[in-house]
């Protein structure tokens, strides 16, 4: 059974500026897409993407006691044509921690990082697909955003 699975990353910068300083955001996400390889789902029940997505964060300008997030969301389940494998099967692990947490994908928002103050850090994401029999052949696609945000 062949089974090609990609996890594409966008990438959204959100910043609410400050007018009495300039706060400044960065958030750089490298490779933006990742593809799990075919394995048997009785040799490999977890599914190891072949490269690490490195997460670059820079938050600087704001106070010390302020704080910024790092959200992570799927924007819908892996498809293939009508077939679907839930997004949920789909999860991370991220160093350093913290700032970084682990976590399973979903269509609603989740903390994949956070912080005070000014930061500039570099991130570590290992994504794993939980591998079943139950999933149809095909080539199933998933795009997710990431979010850097101070208030």
């Amino acid at each position: 059974m062949k089974r090609k699975i990609y996890l594409i990353t966008l990438l959204l910068i959100c910043f609410v500026p400050s007018l009495s300083f300039s706060q400044s955001l960065g958030l750089t996400i490298n490779p933006t897409s990742i593809v799990f390889p075919d394995a048997d789902p009785d040799t490999t029940p977890s599914i190891s993407a072949p490269s690490v997505v490195i997460v670059s964060v820079s938050v600087s300008g704001i106070p010390a006691n302020q704080t910024w997030r790092l959200i992570h969301r799927s924007n819908g389940n892996l498809q293939s044509g009508t077939q679907t494998i839930a997004i949920t099967n789909v999860t991370w692990t991220a160093t350093p921690q913290p700032p970084f947490r682990n976590g399973t994908m979903r269509t609603t928002n989740q903390t994949a990082g956070s912080g005070t103050g000014n930061i500039s850090v570099n991130g570590n994401f290992q994504y794993f697909l939980r591998n079943q029999w139950t999933y149809r052949p095909g080539n199933y696609t998933a795009s997710t955003t990431f979010t850097l945000s101070s208030p």
